[in-house]
């Protein structure tokens, strides 16, 4: 049961993956139409079905093509998170010499969930916690997490800066 639910999360990352990086699509567009998906087709049902109640996924389009129902999904801003922090793997970060990125997001108490999101995505990423919204990473940050910023409309409350440590000042 346990391999069973692992390997339906793994395809339910690509999936989410392969929305984020082409924008809407369907079952069939990321299994491919042409019969050749190793994955079976009541499963992708099943997983696109759960991620929709879960509320990643939200169908925009229904059509009948012979028999079956072609449903085409998007992803929600709760899809747009876990798309990110799923491309966000640690261990494929480029790391920094002699900089850093000091992340500070001022996210109003009306947002509660963007901001504890990021305060948990800087957490899994390891980053230096400052105060409770100012951050220290030694990685370069993907551009997944800058389109996010971007596709939450946070840009005015999301800074990031570049700060050399080439230099040590000594008080």
């Amino acid at each position: 049961m346990k391999k069973e639910t692992a390997k339906k999360q793994s395809i339910a990352g690509r999936f989410i993956r392969y929305l984020w990086d082409r924008g809407p699509g369907s079952i069939d567009d990321f299994s491919g139409t042409n019969g050749t998906s190793p994955f079976k087709r009541k499963l992708l049902s099943d997983i696109a079905y759960q991620l929709e109640q879960a509320g990643t996924l939200k169908e925009i389009s229904r059509r009948k093509e012979g028999r079956k129902v072609a449903k085409e999904f998007k992803l929600t801003e709760k899809g747009m998170m876990r798309a990110v922090k799923l491309c966000m793997e640690k261990d494929k970060l480029k790391k920094l010499l002699y900089e850093r990125r000091l992340i500070i997001f001022d996210i109003p108490e009306k947002q509660r969930f963007y901001r504890d999101y990021f305060r948990q995505l800087m957490k899994d990423l390891d980053c230096s916690m400052v105060q409770l919204s100012v951050w220290q990473a030694d990685f370069e940050l993907p551009e997944d997490f800058l389109l996010l910023v971007g596709e939450l409309g946070l840009q005015s409350r999301v800074i990031v800066y570049k700060v050399r440590t080439d230099e040590t000042m000594h008080l």
